[in-house]
């Protein structure tokens, strides 16, 4: 399966049909609950995912039990989950469904997700800042889906540190750890949700040590081998959260506005690793809480809580 994604008129529709030589009547055009897999081509997603919320139908599970009709096809979806939080519920409602579906399809694609996007990323300034300190960070413990609020000493710590200078956009991770950083350090501001900026799914290694779980067989086997590609119980990949991670990134790019996106550790040294190849792996890329790197031009600058 190909994905394509990207905002509106960004010509997602005719990069398709040159790149992959579609004629008109390979594409089928979404616009209620059902979908004709039997064309190449399934566009207009976004127009699927706003049936089904209004229908109370989960797209997710729909592609779940369609997926051996659309492995091979080509799939385009409008980026239209990422921005400032909508006060209806329904427009809420349909941005989740279509957030958490991108997020699948992404995981599912052959490659990398296609993301087009305008020129005007080139001159931004970004900064990726990691969230305070929670209970896990205090006890080591993983700590990537479960939703924690921030430590009395990850708040104070907040508090007391200078920040570069702020971004046009202040784009949070939707977690109430990172949610409660961008307002311990910048105030009550307008902030945009994006879930593919979410830590990595431990799964059943979720809220538990390292001493906890060394003597677990299922553990040890998710430590050794490839650690990008190894899965831990109902948890995800490092590669998978890497995909998400990198697409959300491209998203914010494409706007070409300055940005402040308060995230997590794993997905930063993922974007970084990506963006500046420099030997490092992953792990490598680390920032502490509070922490993280300023991107402009082309070079960036770490950073250190004070």
């Amino acid at each position: 399966m190909v994905f394509i994604f990207g905002g509106a008129y960004q010509g997602k529709t005719d990069f398709a049909k040159e790149a992959f030589s579609l004629a008109e009547g390979d594409i089928f055009s979404c616009s209620g609950t059902e979908i004709d897999f039997s064309r190449r081509c399934v566009d207009n997603i976004e127009s699927f995912t706003l049936a089904c919320t209004r229908a109370g139908i989960d797209p997710v599970e729909y592609f779940r039990v369609h997926r051996g009709e659309w492995e091979e096809s080509i799939l385009i979806c409008r980026d239209m989950f990422c921005g400032v939080v909508p006060m209806g519920a329904e427009t809420r409602a349909w941005r989740q469904d279509t957030g958490r579906l991108t997020q699948y399809l992404s995981r599912e694609a052959e490659s990398e997700p296609h993301f087009l996007r305008s020129g005007a990323a080139a001159e931004m300034r970004i900064l990726l800042l990691r969230h305070g300190i929670t209970a896990a960070n205090e006890k080591h413990l993983y700590c990537g889906s479960t939703d924690l609020p921030l430590s009395p000493a990850g708040r104070a710590a907040l508090r007391r540190q200078e920040m570069p200078a702020p971004g046009t956009r202040f784009i949070t991770s939707g977690m109430r750890r990172c949610n409660e950083t961008l307002e311990a350090l910048f105030g009550t501001v307008p902030y945009e949700i994006e879930p593919d900026f979410r830590e990595i799914d431990f799964g059943d290694f979720e809220m538990k040590s390292y001493e906890m779980l060394k003597d677990d067989p299922a553990y040890q086997a998710w430590l050794t081998g490839d650690n990008e590609k190894n899965v831990p119980p109902n948890g995800e990949s490092g590669e998978h959260m890497t995909r998400r991670a990198l697409a959300a990134f491209a998203r914010v790019q494409e706007a070409g506005r300055d940005a402040v996106i308060v995230t997590h550790g794993g997905v930063i040294a993922a974007i970084m690793a990506h963006l500046f190849p420099e030997g490092k792996n992953r792990y490598e890329w680390q920032s502490p809480n509070g922490g993280g790197y300023v991107i402009e031009d082309g070079e960036y600058t770490p950073f250190s809580p004070r």
